[in-house]
C-alpha cells in the first residue's frame, strides 16, 4: 500500500509538475493560444511562490509548537499539483463540446488531486493541516488564473499530439525529485544565521 501512495505522491513532485507546465504552455503558445499558456505558467509560479514563502516563514520561527492546527510545513506537492493540473483540466475542458465530457475531465482531475493530497499525509510528509493548506493554496491559484486568463475563453486545440509528447517524458522522469525542499530549508537556515533570532538551534522539520 505504501508503494502505491509513493507512486501517487510522485505525480505532485516539481520535477513532473514543472516539466508538465513548460510542455503544456509551449504547446499552447505553438497553437496560438496565448492566454491559456500564460494561465498555466501563472498558476505554477503563483502556487510555488506562495508555498515557498509560507515554508520560509514557518521554518524561520523559533518554536513550531506555537503554530495553530498542527501546521508544520505547507504541502508544495498538494498546492502546485492542484494549481497546474487543475488549470490544465479547465483548459482542456473548455475545448470539449459536451458537458458530459467536461465533467469526466473534472472528475478524473479531482480524484487524482485528492489522491496526491491524501498520499502526503499517509506517507508522513505532512500533517492533515499542511495538506489542506497546500490544497487551498492550489485552488486559490487555479481560480485566480481562471478569472484573469480563462474566463469566457474557449481553447481550440487537438490534445492527442500533446499526450504523445507528455506521456513518454513523464515515463522518463517519473520518480525524479527536484530538491525544492532542501533549497527552501537552506534559505531558512541562512535567515536564522543572519538574524540570529533563535540562537544556534533553528527548528526546521526533518521531512
Amino acid at each position: 500500500m505504501e508503494s502505491l501512495f509513493s507512486a501517487v505522491t510522485d505525480l505532485g513532485d516539481v520535477a513532473l509538475t514543472g516539466t508538465f507546465t513548460l510542455i503544456f504552455s509551449a504547446y499552447l503558445f505553438a497553437s496560438k493560444e496565448k492566454r491559456p499558456a500564460l494561465a498555466i505558467l501563472a498558476a505554477f509560479i503563483g502556487a510555488a511562490l506562495a508555498i515557498a514563502l509560507g515554508k520560509i516563514t514557518i521554518y524561520s520561527r523559533c518554536d513550531l509548537s506555537t503554530l495553530p492546527f498542527d501546521l508544520r510545513s505547507p504541502s508544495g506537492h498538494s498546492a502546485i499539483a492542484t494549481a497546474v493540473y487543475g488549470t490544465a483540466s479547465i483548459t482542456i475542458a473548455s475545448s470539449l463540446p459536451s458537458k458530459k465530457q467536461r465533467l469526466v475531465i473534472y472528475a478524473l482531475t479531482a480524484f487524482a488531486l485528492i489522491a496526491i493530497v491524501v498520499s502526503r499525509v499517509i506517507l508522513g510528509y505532512h500533517t492533515a493541516s499542511d495538506a489542506v493548506l497546500g490544497l487551498s493554496v492550489g485552488i486559490i491559484s487555479m481560480l485566480g488564473v481562471r478569472q484573469v486568463f480563462l474566463r469566457a475563453t474557449t481553447v481550440n486545440c487537438r490534445w492527442w499530439p500533446l499526450a504523445l509528447i507528455v506521456l513518454p517524458i513523464f515515463a522518463l522522469l517519473y520518480g525524479a525529485h527536484f530538491p525544492a525542499e532542501a533549497m527552501i530549508k537552506a534559505i531558512s537556515l541562512f535567515i536564522h544565521g543572519y538574524v540570529r533570532a533563535c540562537g544556534s538551534t533553528p527548528v526546521i522539520p526533518l521531512q
